[in-house]
């Protein structure tokens, strides 16, 4: 659920903002947003930076001898130097800084991501999830739960839209409302000259090693429904081939649908 890595941040009481390296923050994997107006950098003798104008920044929060705070960080190119904590993080922490050696005497800056403190509520989610899908594991056993962020943001934006419906489109356009019609998604095309089968080669191997994803009792359910309709309408047919597919599931935004 999270990931560590150990860095070198750049103290520079006359940066006037925090700054992130943009391939730092691309390892993070974290989101950003963009500023209304880009920002031009100047270097300490007055020039403007030759990396260019910055259009982004990111929020991560910042942990040092127990108290912590969220800061804005803005994304550019930094050269050597991963991150650079400026006036905002001194303002704030106002730490003791130890100038031989080179580093700050209340111990470590810790940086992370946004969500990082609801970390173990999101991961006794997952297991909750996990748990309720396939039941307590036992033994030796592992639970391999399949999430997709994006499809879960889509679903919730989709809650919130109002539907196309047929008195809401224009009427110039209702003949062509049938292509989104299921009843015309039922029906297979007809038979084309270039259609074709695989012929394997005669050494081709018999077992070809893949991944198994682990289905729950309603997946499989779900297949089954599946492989019956498709059967039923023509779209596929049982064939020759020694090889089978796995098969896994992706939520559309309609919880009730895979």
């Amino acid at each position: 659920m999270s990931e560590q890595a150990e860095e070198t941040a750049l103290l520079d009481s006359g940066a006037t903002e925090n700054f992130i390296n943009e391939q730092m923050w691309k390892r993070m994997g974290i989101g950003w947003q963009s500023l209304a107006m880009p920002l031009t950098v100047y270097n300490v003798d007055g020039s403007e930076n030759k990396q260019g104008k910055v259009t982004h920044y990111c929020w991560l929060r910042i942990l040092l001898t127990g108290q912590t705070k969220l800061q804005m960080f803005y994304i550019m190119a930094l050269g050597k130097d991963g991150i650079i904590l400026g006036y905002p993080f001194f303002y704030t922490f106002n730490p003791t800084i130890n100038w031989c050696e080179g580093r700050i005497e209340e111990g470590a800056i810790s940086l992370h991501t946004p969500r990082y403190k609801y970390r173990y509520k999101d991961i006794a989610k997952v297991q909750k999830e996990a748990i309720v899908q396939v039941g307590k594991p036992k033994g030796n056993e592992a639970i391999y739960l399949q999430r997709n962020i994006a499809q879960d943001w889509a679903r919730e934006a989709s809650q919130n839209q109002k539907k196309m419906m047929t008195e809401t489109i224009p009427k110039e356009y209702h003949h062509h409302m049938k292509v989104f019609f299921e009843k015309e998604s039922k029906r297979f095309p007809p038979v084309q000259e270039e259609d074709m089968s695989i012929q394997l080669k005669g050494d081709a191997p018999e077992v070809i090693n893949c991944k198994v994803y682990p289905l729950t009792k309603d997946e499989r359910i779900t297949l089954q429904k599946f492989l019956a309709t498709e059967l039923e309408l023509g779209r596929i047919k049982e064939g020759p081939s020694p090889y089978t597919s796995p098969v896994y599931f992706i939520n559309k935004k309609d919880l009730a649908e895979k």
